[in-house]
C-alpha cells in the first residue's frame, strides 16, 4: 500500500521537490488517486505564486529603501568603468556581465555600482539584441553580487522603479562645491 501525507509547504523549492517526487511516483507506476494529485498540484501552484509574490515584495521594499537612502546620501553610487583586468584577476562575474559584443553594449556613462559590505549592486544601462528574433532591449537593469566570487543576480529589469533610482542617483551626482565655484569663476572671467 502506498501512503502520501499532504501538508502545506512553505518553501517554493520544497514544494517543487515534492511535486517532482510525486510526479516520479506516478510515472514509475505507483498509484496516486486523482484527488490527492489535485491537492498536490494546488499546493504547488499556491506555493509557487506565494514565492513569486514574496520575491516581488522583497525586491520592491529593497528598491524603495535604496531610492530613499540614495536621496538621503546614505548610499554613494560610483560610476562603473570598462574592466581592463583579466576576468580571473578580480571579479570574473562582473567581467562577463560587462562583456560587450555586437549584440550587447553597456552604456558606461549611464551605469553605476554601489559597494555594500563585501559585495556590490550594479545599476546598468544596457542595450542588447536577440540573435534569435532581433528583439532589441534598451533600458536599465539592477543586479546584486554578495561578494566578488559570487554569481551576479538580476533583481529588476527595465521597471519604473529603476527610473526613479536613476533620478535619485543623478540628484546626488552633483559637482563638488569647490569645482562648481571654480567653473563659475572661469565663466565670469
Amino acid at each position: 500500500m502506498f501512503f502520501i501525507k499532504i501538508k502545506v509547504l512553505h518553501s517554493l523549492d520544497a514544494c517543487l521537490s515534492k511535486f517532482l517526487l510525486y510526479e516520479r511516483c506516478i510515472t514509475s507506476g505507483s498509484k496516486i488517486s486523482a484527488q490527492i494529485m489535485q491537492k498536490i498540484t494546488y499546493n504547488f501552484s499556491f506555493t509557487k505564486e506565494r514565492g513569486i509574490t514574496m520575491k516581488k515584495d522583497l525586491i520592491n521594499t529593497f528598491i524603495n529603501s535604496l531610492i530613499s537612502e540614495t536621496l538621503a546620501d546614505r548610499r554613494k553610487w560610483r560610476p562603473i568603468y570598462r574592466q581592463a583586468e583579466e576576468p580571473s584577476e578580480k571579479n570574473e562575474s562582473l567581467y562577463y556581465l560587462l562583456f560587450e559584443c555586437e549584440f550587447h553594449k553597456v552604456m558606461y556613462d549611464d551605469s553605476y555600482l554601489l559597494p555594500f559590505e563585501n559585495g556590490f549592486f550594479y545599476f546598468l544601462h544596457e542595450w542588447s539584441e536577440s540573435g534569435r528574433d532581433g528583439t532589441i532591449f534598451d533600458g536599465y537593469n539592477l543586479y546584486a553580487q554578495p561578494d566578488r566570487k559570487a554569481k551576479i543576480t538580476l533583481l529588476l529589469s527595465d521597471a519604473p522603479e529603476l527610473y526613479r533610482l536613476k533620478n535619485a542617483i543623478l540628484e546626488k551626482d552633483r559637482l563638488p562645491k569647490d569645482v562648481e565655484n571654480f567653473i563659475n569663476e572661469f565663466l565670469e572671467a
